[in-house]
């Protein structure tokens, strides 16, 4: 793996069939009060994606343990890294874990301001206002997957679509 790369987790609540009522995990960030999914760079110790995953939703929500048994890997991203260069490219692994309930109580770590649940249709409303980019499209990316159980792999910046909701 390459520092470069990342790994990230859709932490959900809820089922596609009701996919308003659905229930998302997010975190803003400290930096921009941007709402982003859990997830991050790749660390030294982390020999595989999903351990680096596991690892960064432990780190951001001060201790919430995901087996790594439990994340399905969903969909594989590329993303162009202005600050590598042309033509470098930075992977982008992506998970989802279910919760049949949500969980209270999450305490997020300095890289987050606040850690808790959306709802998906407020989320996709509101869109870039309030959520980063990326964000929304790997949310919509999941939502195709739950749909129709088809892997993605694409290009992080490509626009994505889910009916009217497009980022």
């Amino acid at each position: 793996m390459n520092s470069r790369d990342g790994s990230f987790v859709v932490i959900f609540s809820g089922s596609i069939e009701k996919w308003e009522e659905m229930k998302i995990l997010l975190g803003c960030s400290s930096s921009d009060n941007l709402f982003e999914l859990l997830g991050g760079g790749f660390e030294v110790s982390d020999f595989k994606p999903d351990i680096a995953a596991s690892r960064e939703v432990f780190e951001e929500t001060n201790g919430l343990e995901i087996p790594i048994e439990e994340l399905v890997y969903f969909c594989h991203m590329v993303q162009k890294l202005p600050k590598l260069g042309d033509g470098e490219k930075g992977n982008v692994f992506c998970f989802y874990k279910e919760f049949k309930n949500v969980i209270e109580e999450i305490k997020p770590s300095p890289e987050h301001c606040n850690v808790g649940w959306h709802n998906l249709l407020t989320i996709l409303t509101i869109g870039e206002q309030c959520y980063r980019t990326s964000t929304l499209r790997l949310i919509v990316y999941l939502l195709k997957y739950l749909s129709d159980e088809k892997f993605r792999f694409g290009i992080l910046g490509d626009k994505v679509s889910f009916y009217e909701y497009e980022f």
